[in-house]
């Protein structure tokens, strides 16, 4: 078995859960994360649709990358900032913050 920092549980516990940021021309785009370890799955909603997603994370010293999986382009991926608690995603040169939320 594994012994994960309570550094890292933290992290998990930062990341996991809703999100709510634009995407495109559209505003309130949600998310939902969950994180295990270094494992990402989730999924936001676009236009009424559910869109799941994998990946991983590379945890650094004031930021986490994320990786995502395909079918999720390759250019696209995201940082949480552990200072202010944002969470960056991109997808080629579009780039945008989303915020942790309630749901």
């Amino acid at each position: 078995m594994t012994q994960v920092s309570s550094d890292a549980i933290s992290l998990q516990n930062s990341l996991s859960g809703f999100w709510i940021g634009p995407w495109g021309n559209r505003q309130n785009v949600k998310m939902f994360i969950v994180v295990t370890d270094d494992c990402l799955n989730g999924y936001y909603l676009l236009d009424g649709e559910k869109h799941a997603f994998t990946g991983h994370i590379i945890i650094n010293k004031d930021h986490t990358k994320i990786v995502f999986a395909p079918p999720m382009s390759h250019d696209s991926g995201g940082v949480y900032n552990h200072k202010s608690k944002e969470l960056e995603l991109f997808c080629g040169d579009r780039r945008y913050i989303y915020k942790k939320t309630v749901i």
